[in-house]
């Protein structure tokens, strides 16, 4: 379950945040996720990568609205080859970004599989982008069934390419996004109802103010 730490001015190293949220990679092994996740944290590109490089999580600092986010991103660090990643991973997650690799159509032919894990072990379910990877490479995958796909799991669609840095930094500002409306959605709706709760307190002992 979703926690309500993310929301709230929070000190990490000196610095305030207004919004701390958790973003996962997952999909799997060898489509691409610490190279992209690299790429977006340090802006460069790195193909000599380890998989273990992508342990422990990779933050961000982001600004929205006048608003400071740290995003902590979690790769899963080979542990996808295994097909079965625990449920810590998952835990208080608030978005995640489902990579295939568009020339490999085993990749492809496994959403559904890292879907429907994601779907059992995190609840509620977070909000997802489905990223296709290595869009510069010859594809065996094309965009036409990745969209239809998307559309039939009701999540946007987005492909990038770390190495060329095509739309990584647009990826992650999607997820983002996505999460800071739910959360501000959820934040007016504890603001109704705590609003709504002191009404029926106040009528109870007969006051009017």
């Amino acid at each position: 379950m979703q926690t309500s730490a993310c929301r709230g001015t929070r000190s990490v190293c000196g610095q305030t945040f207004d919004y701390t949220i958790k973003i996962i990679l997952t999909g799997d092994v060898r489509v691409g996720k610490t190279t992209f996740l690299h790429r977006f944290v340090s802006g460069e590109f790195n193909s000599h990568l380890k998989q273990s490089d992508g342990m422990g999580p990779r933050t961000k600092v982001l600004e929205r609205d006048g608003k400071k986010i740290l995003t902590r991103i979690w790769d899963t660090a080979g542990q996808e080859r295994f097909r079965s990643l625990t449920t810590s991973h998952y835990r208080d997650v608030h978005g995640c970004l489902l990579l295939y690799d568009v020339t490999n159509e085993q990749s492809f032919d496994h959403v559904l599989y890292w879907y429907n894990d994601l779907q059992d072990k995190s609840e509620p379910l977070p909000k997802i982008i489905l990223v296709g990877t290595k869009c510069h490479m010859y594809r065996v995958v094309s965009r036409d069934r990745a969209e239809k796909l998307a559309e039939n799991l009701e999540v946007p669609y987005m492909e990038v390419s770390a190495e060329l840095g095509l739309n990584v930094e647009e990826a992650f500002e999607n997820i983002t996004e996505q999460i800071l409306e739910t959360l501000k959605q959820k934040s007016a709706s504890i603001t109704l109802t705590n609003t709504a709760a002191v009404r029926e307190e106040k009528w109870k002992c007969g006051c009017s103010c």
